[in-house]
């Protein structure tokens, strides 16, 4: 992985903190769906294949986080226990 790719994933985590906090205030469903993934997802469904996580605030507002196919999500928490542990 080049440094720029690792670049744009530690400020995409920033931003996606962000985001979190904004759609608390919102009235509508939002989905988080991996770029360029190997299958296409459901994306405002609980019964995507990949198993998403939804979010549920007090206001009605529902976020689907959608799991990538090809499991980059381990990668990405590998770097982040890597980044806190230096």
């Amino acid at each position: 992985m080049t440094q720029t790719k690792l670049s744009k994933r530690m400020n995409s985590t920033t931003l996606w903190s962000h985001t979190k906090e904004r759609i608390k205030e919102m009235e509508y469903n939002y989905c988080v769906v991996p770029l360029d993934d190997l299958f296409p997802h459901d994306k405002y469904s609980e019964g995507c294949a990949c198993w998403p996580r939804v979010e549920e605030y007090e206001n009605g507002a529902k976020l689907y986080i959608h799991n990538s196919f090809d499991g980059r999500e381990k990668e990405e928490l590998l770097v982040k226990k890597y980044s806190e542990a230096a």
